[in-house]
């Protein structure tokens, strides 16, 4: 009898024990199952957010160039303001109603007067990029058959296309809506969505246009070279509306009695 019961308590002992490491094991084992899976998950959920917070940047920035307006500076966005309007008027003053462009291409001349006392600011900004040659060797961009022809961006100076008509003097105007309509052969100023973003980029209208009224600064018109602007306008063009051929410009400014 003695001896069964030392046999019976050896027997649970051993049973107790190797419960008791069946246990253990079976805790570290879970707990060496669980920690890389959420470490795991972490990464794999935290990088696809942020990839597609990036992304979805990229995509909006896409979605405004696209949707922009028919004549636009979708650069001007990312420029700075040159200054208000009264720092404008500030500056030195010359009879600005004498004051005329000439815009020169292979077509022949395009002759432009300014209206300063309805878009001083574009006026001004107009004269001093022309006097500095900014606009020397850029093209007319954008052609649309009864509607406009587009130009003034530097970019169209290099043979990149996919910028044209992104391009700007690095800063922007503000603008100076009046209530000169777009009729045909009047000078008004490109812009992307943002009212005070225009620069450089300037359009001529080829036909009447009043749904561009008050929303686009009419800062001048052609007094003679239509003909001019009727040859480029009707330019074979690709689906962007660039025109196949260039149409590079030299704009000199001159004065009239």
């Amino acid at each position: 009898m003695k001896k069964l019961l030392i046999g019976l308590t050896f027997f649970s002992l051993m049973i107790f024990l190797s419960t008791s490491i069946i246990s253990c094991s079976e805790t570290e084992k879970g707990a060496t199952k669980t920690s890389p899976v959420a470490v795991t998950e972490k990464s794999k959920v935290a990088e696809p957010a942020a990839a597609k917070t990036e992304k979805s940047d990229s995509s909006t920035d896409t979605e405004k160039t696209a949707t922009d307006p028919v004549v636009s500076e979708s650069a001007a966005e990312k420029t700075t303001e040159a200054g208000t309007d009264d720092e404008v008027a500030k500056k030195d003053e010359m009879d600005l109603t004498k004051v005329r462009a000439v815009i020169e291409t292979k077509y022949g001349n395009i002759e432009l007067k300014f209206f300063p006392d309805k878009a001083p600011g574009h006026v001004k900004n107009f004269i001093k990029l022309a006097t500095e040659g900014y606009y020397d060797g850029t093209i007319f961009h954008r052609v649309i058959p009864n509607f406009m022809i587009q130009g003034g961006d530097s970019n169209t100076k290099g043979d990149d296309v996919n910028t044209y008509g992104r391009g700007g003097p690095g800063y922007t105007i503000n603008a100076e809506f009046n209530d000169i309509p777009h009729k045909r052969g009047i000078l008004s100023m490109a812009r992307s969505r943002s009212v005070n973003s225009a620069g450089s980029q300037f359009f001529i209208v080829v036909k009447d246009s009043n749904s561009l009224d008050y929303k686009y600064t009419v800062f001048g018109e052609v007094v003679s070279g239509m003909d001019v602007v009727d040859k480029i306008v009707n330019l074979h063009r690709n689906s962007r509306d660039l025109p196949n051929e260039r149409v590079e410009m030299k704009v000199k400014i001159i004065t009239v009695n």
